[in-house]
């Protein structure tokens, strides 16, 4: 290979600093979708302390970033026979970053949006149920504890009464009295009969 061969005209670096720039933007695309996803699962940026917000948020930058660099890869395949290129990497970060500037923060409000309106859709057609799904749950759940108290009734007693007893013994014990012993003081533990 000869050093002609990695010569490019501008025309070809303009065209894929071009091709760079909408493959940024498609970027910012998905880390709008995978955003909108977090959101519509219900995961609250504010909750960042949970353990299911950071699972679920590694999980997509994972993604993401897998995502990202097959598409610089693929990028520098077709428009530059393979070869990595400064202005595909730049061209990428620009491209990302005008779109999450620009289209970003408005597709942000209409997400957020959009979702309060569905929540507040959903708990109004699911309000009218919310009674007799809780009588159906204490229902089955009176169900399941009276059953669960004649299968197993008499070996629980018998543990509370167990219990119930080791408690009542620790409150008939005397706090310890000094006795005299050999010169020395002594304690004891007494009971009361």
């Amino acid at each position: 290979m000869s050093g002609l061969d990695l010569y490019q005209t501008q025309g070809q670096m303009l065209w894929m600093l071009a091709w760079a720039f909408v493959t940024g933007a498609c970027l910012g695309v998905l880390y709008d979708l995978l955003r909108a996803l977090r959101m519509a699962v219900g995961l609250d940026p504010r909750q960042g302390s949970t353990v299911l917000y950071r699972v679920v948020l590694f999980v997509e930058d994972v993604f993401f970033a897998v995502t990202a660099t097959v598409a610089l890869i693929l990028l520098c395949y077709y428009t530059n026979d393979g070869l990595l290129r400064g202005p595909a990497v730049w061209g990428m970060a620009g491209g990302f970053f005008v779109y999450v500037q620009t289209v970003g923060r408005l597709t942000v409000r209409i997400e957020k949006t959009i979702f309060r309106l569905l929540r507040r859709l959903v708990s109004l057609v699911l309000s009218p149920l919310r009674r007799p799904a809780m009588w159906v749950f204490l229902t089955i759940r009176k169900g399941v504890r009276s059953a669960w108290r004649a299968l197993f009734g008499r070996a629980l007693d018998r543990r509370r009464e167990k219990r119930q007893g080791k408690q009542v013994d620790e409150l008939n014990t005397v706090p310890p009295e000094p006795v005299p012993f050999n010169g020395k003081t002594v304690f004891s533990t007494r009971r009361h009969s």
